[in-house]
């Protein structure tokens, strides 16, 4: 998707539906067919009815009676398996399509480049990507499965009762845009509390998931009673919105069953009396009434789910819109490269807003070399981790790789061949053997092994009871700090990368770890370069090359202690 989305000229809502059910849209439209069919079964029943009274119970033929009853059941039963199979089809079809959606929103959140998520509220970001779709899903499979029947029926049933009987056709004329002026009235209201719902609810489980992560700090900073009291107010609000959305619902529905009553009782009155006129017979005036009855029935369930339809819309925009936000991404160059590990900053600077980061750095990395970079915090020592990367582009300058500029290569094909360790070591849900490979499908248990080693994790796997197997729990809350770091490592190393970047891998570990794992890099059989972002001292001595930032800018770089 990318920024190509942006050229995407489709907004109405048809148009964003349309696109929505894509490549199953035909599957959709046998589904209308076997709909309309269904709605087709029904029509012979006011001929039926008509029949029974107005000619078997005058003549007494209980056989007549009993074809016609057994034909009714038989067309009913028809109808509701017709119902059924458009109903599993049409489900089919919402299902396919809102799960091709998300999968097209997570693609497109990972392709968006890093400055745009910056500016976003993760929190939110995640609330609409989740119950937005998740409404949408909803609402129009109510939409497929019940709305959209329903109105054929609707259409079938009118065919049918204005052929029938126009004098009491009539009265359903003026009465059904009661009906219709009700639910847009009512409706309108109806939408708008939605919304209101809806934006709280966004904001309550953006909150919820904050509240969760900050649990120990509220605990800890004895904040229990101030949290709860901001929660609740939240609650509150929400709760308020809820109820009065409920409320309007059910205002809707009961004005709506006021007026399905009222046309009932009007059409039997002016039936009634036709039929002691002798201008109409009983069985007309029945079989009139029963598709009446079947007409506004299918009428309460069109009415209510096109209102409903109607918002989910509103979802489907929100969703559709986040699809097609248009970002350029800092590099966009296709040449792949088998990466040596030489590293070149050529005048290169960066501003995040007007404050400036990078000013004019020069710096350079020789294949296999070991450089330790230092400064305060606020240096730029992280932004030129990030441009190394390739997660930002530089305002000036360029970066070249075995010298090659960043712009011309893949960066997603060059970041295979370079191994990254966080300063906050990131763990996801699984096991330890999972988060060395993650990312890696086409890894044997060896080569984990192997990795572990070298990132000297292997002894304290060895003396958990499940080994590799064992998990590491949300945000690795069942590892400590240093055993998430050196997990980190290994995941680092798996791969031979040409390239290790370490922003502060020693923060967990001890002096005794901390050597362990000097040790083990220098002696990597990769022998990749190294860039470590430390404020170690046991760390800048073991590399070949020190560099120190300050305010943005090279200040000093010599040959470290160690490597003279």
């Amino acid at each position: 998707m990318g920024a190509a989305g942006s050229n995407d000229p489709v907004r109405t809502p048809y148009a964003r539906l349309v696109r929505l059910v894509g490549d199953v849209r035909g599957l959709f439209l046998v589904a209308g067919v076997i709909a309309a069919a269904q709605s087709a079964v029904l029509a012979p029943l006011a001929l039926i009815v008509k029949s029974v009274f107005d000619d078997a119970i005058p003549a007494k033929n209980t056989n007549a009676i009993v074809t016609s009853a057994i034909l009714m059941l038989a067309l009913f039963t028809t109808s509701a398996l017709l119902g059924l199979l458009a109903r599993r089809l049409a489900v089919k079809v919402v299902k396919t399509s809102v799960g091709r959606l998300r999968k097209e929103l997570i693609a497109h959140m990972y392709e968006l480049p890093r400055s745009w998520h910056d500016k976003q509220d993760a929190r939110q970001l995640h609330a609409t990507i989740v119950n937005d779709s998740e409404r949408l899903d909803y609402l129009l499979t109510q939409l497929a499965s019940s709305v959209v029947p329903a109105g054929l029926i609707v259409i079938a049933l009118t065919v049918v009762g204005a052929v029938l009987n126009p004098l009491l056709f009539g009265v359903l004329a003026v009465v059904l845009p009661a009906l219709a002026l009700t639910a847009r009235a009512l409706g309108g209201r109806t939408r708008r509390l939605v919304r209101t719902w809806h934006d709280s609810l966004i904001g309550y489980s953006a909150e919820t998931q904050t509240s969760l992560r900050a649990l120990n700090l509220t605990t800890v900073g004895g904040a229990q009673a101030w949290e709860l009291e901001r929660r609740d107010r939240q609650i509150d609000e929400v709760t308020r919105r809820a109820r009065a959305l409920a409320e309007s619902q059910a205002v809707y529905g009961t004005v709506q069953n006021v007026v399905i009553g009222v046309v009932g009782v009007v059409v039997l009155a002016i039936g009634g009396i036709a039929v002691t006129r002798d201008t109409l017979t009983l069985g007309e005036l029945l079989s009139f009434y029963a598709i009446a009855a079947l007409l506004l029935r299918y009428v309460a369930v069109v009415g209510p789910g096109i209102s409903a339809a109607i918002v989910s819309l509103d979802a489907l925009e929100r969703l559709d819109e986040l699809r097609l936000v248009a970002a350029p991404r800092p590099y966009s160059g296709s040449r792949q490269i088998s990466f040596h590990g030489a590293v070149r900053f050529a005048k290169v600077s960066f501003s995040h807003g007007e404050e400036r980061t990078l000013d004019g750095v020069d710096l350079t990395v020789a294949p296999g070399e070991h450089v330790a970079l230092l400064g305060p915090n606020g240096s730029g020592k992280s932004t030129l981790v990030s441009l190394l990367l390739g997660l930002y582009r530089p305002a000036t300058g360029a970066i070249h790789f075995d010298e090659v500029a960043l712009d011309e290569l893949d960066v997603p094909h060059l970041r295979r061949q370079i191994g990254v360790v966080l300063q906050d070591a990131v763990l996801l849900p699984g096991s330890i053997r999972d988060n060395i490979a993650y990312g890696r499908s086409d890894v044997t248990m060896t080569e984990i092994e192997a990795a572990a080693r070298l990132a000297t994790a292997a002894a304290f796997i060895a003396d958990l009871p499940q080994g590799y197997d064992t998990e590491v729990g949300v945000e690795g809350e069942l590892v400590s700090g240093g055993e998430a770091q050196r997990i980190a490592v290994a995941r680092a190393l798996l791969g031979s990368p040409a390239l290790l970047v370490l922003d502060e891998p020693t923060t967990y570990l001890d002096d005794e770890s901390v050597g362990s794992l000097l040790d083990a890099i220098a002696v990597l059989p990769s022998h990749p370069s190294v860039l470590t972002v430390t404020h170690d001292p046991h760390v800048s001595q073991r590399a070949d090359r020190v560099v120190t930032l300050r305010d943005g800018r090279v200040i000093d770089s010599a040959r470290s202690s160690a490597s003279s």
